[in-house]
């Protein structure tokens, strides 16, 4: 096993020294593996994969940059907005009660998020990276997606599944969230190719690709991401692409019935937790089911925030401080968050924070809506991976754990500035004809 880590991470190295956006796959994916290698990746920080692979990443983008410099070029207001909402993470250490965790936590997103804002921001700016990171993405995750159903086939022979009522299943042994978030993402992306393959033949091909994608996706057994999957999927066909009315009706329905198919397959464990969620008596406080499940969990974080403000007002305005909510989250120890980073940001460092968050929104969809990004090929799988994870965001994990959003947020970035500087170019050379 030794040798086997010690050839992912050199075989990670080289690909990234040679391709940048690589390495934004390399920390996508990494979380879903990592625990099979039984190393002291958590306690030691300098063995973290994660962490290892995000110094590869940069040390690959300043080397090409070095290069290039002269020739990229940062947008200062979506910059400033950041710079301004991390220093906000910053003060609120001063007053935060979980001075420890807080800095953790600030420390993990200046070197994850914001290194994946800013070098998403810069590698994006050439279409061909991220024409390279969606296929790359792509064939990636389909080969984790064909392990993890070697995995699931190997479990189902050992005869233990008839012993489980609920089984969520990860070829790793956890993270059933993280695992049905990347597959969900995979899924998006490829079914993105299906709308723009014209031959019926390379059509049938790529669904007979999605195949394991889909599987380990329900096999994982997490409402959110299957239900958000399915949502931008629908949005992807709507809005997202130029086919006829007839086709996409067609293709939303053969999706629910490829979807549909597989549930009839896999065992109940695999999708109890569904039918459980529209049980009439599934949103009853007093059952006993629903104070164990994890949407009782969420909606009881919520409120222990509202009531933590009414006893705090100041709270509303700037934050109790960074990671202060694990105070009030008793049931996950020393890290809690609520599962939702609006409601995280109003807590820990306030409607400022939040408005500042918001208007990050805002100047994204401005780029998208001024840039008719919507509309071209080679960004649309970033918008679309933006939404995906920042719908999921509502419900699951927190400013750390969804820091992949922030790769997809730079890359529309990118992909903008690349468009504002061909528009300067055109207009430069109109300008000179005339």
């Amino acid at each position: 096993m030794l040798i086997l880590l010690i050839f992912l991470i050199l075989a990670v190295f080289l690909l990234t020294l040679r391709y940048e956006e690589f390495g934004f796959v390399a920390v996508i994916v990494i979380p879903l593996v990592k625990s099979i290698f039984s190393l002291p990746t958590d306690t030691i920080p300098m063995l973290n994969l994660l962490f290892l692979f995000n110094i590869f990443t940069v040390f690959s983008i300043v080397l090409k940059q070095s290069f290039s410099f002269e020739s990229t070029k940062l947008e200062k207001h979506h910059l400033i907005t950041l710079v301004i909402f991390s220093a906000l993470l910053l003060f609120s250490l001063i007053y935060t009660n979980e001075i420890m965790y807080g800095s953790e936590k600030v420390f993990k997103f200046l070197f994850f998020n914001v290194v994946y804002f800013v070098g998403s921001m810069i590698i994006f700016q050439q279409p061909q990276k991220i024409r390279n990171f969606v296929k790359i993405f792509k064939y990636t995750i389909l080969i984790v997606s064909i392990l993890n159903i070697i995995f699931l086939i190997k479990y189902f022979l050992s005869g233990t599944l008839l012993q489980e009522l609920v089984v969520r299943f990860t070829m790793s042994g956890g993270d059933p969230i993280g695992l049905a978030r990347v597959m969900g993402l995979g899924i998006i992306f490829w079914v993105q190719e299906i709308i723009e393959t014209k031959k019926m033949r390379d059509r049938v091909l790529l669904f007979l690709i999605l195949i394991p994608l889909i599987i380990s996706l329900i096999a994982s057994n997490t409402r959110g991401p299957l239900i958000f999957t399915l949502l931008v999927i629908f949005i992807q066909i709507f809005l997202f692409s130029n086919m006829t009315i007839q086709r996409k009706v067609t293709l939303i329905f053969i999706s629910i019935f490829i979807l549909f198919i597989f549930v009839l397959i896999l065992p109940p464990q695999f999708f109890l937790r569904f039918l459980y969620f529209f049980d009439s008596s599934t949103f009853n406080t007093n059952n006993s089911m629903w104070s164990a499940s994890s949407s009782a969990l969420r909606m009881m974080f919520i409120n222990r925030i509202k009531d933590d403000i009414a006893l705090h007002p100041h709270y509303l305005f700037i934050g109790s401080g960074a990671g202060n909510f694990a105070l009030i989250a008793d049931t996950y120890k020393a890290y809690g968050y609520p599962h939702n980073i609006f409601w995280e940001i109003i807590y820990e460092i306030g409607l400022v924070g939040l408005g500042l968050f918001l208007y990050a929104i805002w100047l994204v969809i401005l780029d998208i809506k001024n840039y008719k990004l919507n509309t071209n090929s080679i960004a649309i799988p970033m918008i679309l991976g933006f939404l995906f994870i920042l719908i999921n965001s509502q419900i699951s994990g927190d400013l750390d754990n969804n820091r992949v959003l922030w790769i997809f947020w730079g890359g529309i970035i990118g992909i903008s500035i690349y468009h504002s500087q061909r528009n300067e170019q055109t207009n430069l050379k109109t300008e000179c004809e005339i």
